[in-house]
């Protein structure tokens, strides 16, 4: 009987400790899927963070490429206002030569209008001392 007392004991103890590796056994089992779960959701959100910056790294590269064309048409503005600047510099130039040489040609105009001028009054008095003398 004392045999028998001692195996069922055993056998007693050895199925709690049974049921006790089953319980540590479920809590590991729900511990590991808990683990997986989160390292799903992590891994999800590092996808979705590497999307946002791959989007991130196309816009930037979209706006250098706007960036360097806009300071490329600044630089093309730029020359063609130098070039304007430089075409209405010479115009002025050009002009101020112009209306210098308009009036040195004014000037000898004036002065052949004057000795025309004084040709004919000569002509002029020649005739009237003429008319003078006949009569």
């Amino acid at each position: 009987a004392t045999s028998t007392h001692a195996n069922s004991q055993q056998r007693a103890a050895v199925l709690a400790a049974l049921e006790r590796v089953e319980r540590e056994h479920a809590r590991l089992g729900d511990a590991l899927v808990a683990v997986s779960r989160e390292s799903e959701r992590k891994r999800s959100l590092l996808g979705d963070a590497k999307s946002a910056l791959h989007a991130q790294e196309e816009r930037l590269k979209a706006a250098t490429v706007h960036c360097q064309a806009a300071a490329q048409q600044e630089r093309q503005a730029k020359q063609l206002l130098q070039q304007e600047m430089d075409a209405s510099k010479h115009l002025a130039s050009r002009f101020v030569d112009l209306s210098r040489e308009q009036a040195k040609y004014n000037k000898l105009r004036d002065a052949e209008d004057r000795r025309i001028l004084a040709g004919m009054v000569e002509w002029l008095d020649k005739m009237s001392d003429r008319k003078v003398s006949v009569a």
